[in-house]
């Protein structure tokens, strides 16, 4: 009887279920950045922001576009997961994980919302000063 050869100790069937994993990720606008061992590959989703267009955008605006480019850089706009075969054959997807951990935050301690909400509070706050 004879074996095929594994690598690194990942049977066929979990590199095909791994690579089915993958192509699903990739067909919904997902992106490989690396495969930093066998059996594990990270995805990304989303764009960085673009802080060269922002700028010029600030300046040409004379400062007003510079909310929008806080509001911006401060919101996640790249989402990350590392998908990583199990010895059982399934394919854990820690972005699921971080999604689950992060549903169960409270707004009010959710670094995002409480940027956001001080930006607003501050342009309430020039405006009503300014108008009076």
């Amino acid at each position: 009887m004879s074996m095929q050869p594994t690598t690194w100790g990942i049977d066929p069937a979990q590199q095909q279920q791994l690579a089915a994993t993958v192509a699903w990720h990739v067909s919904r606008g997902w992106r490989v950045e690396s495969a930093p061992m066998p059996g594990q590959v990270v995805v990304v989703h989303g764009r960085p922001c673009n802080h060269i267009l922002h700028l010029l955008l600030t300046v040409f605006t004379f400062g007003l576009w510079g909310l929008v480019w806080l509001l911006v850089a401060v919101s996640p706009s790249e989402s990350r997961a590392v998908l990583t075969v199990m010895p059982d054959g399934s394919v854990s997807n820690t972005l699921m994980a971080q999604v689950r951990e992060r549903a169960a935050v409270p707004w009010y301690k959710d670094k995002t919302t409480i940027v956001v909400l001080s930006v607003l509070g501050v342009v309430v706050l020039i405006a009503a000063l300014g108008s009076a």
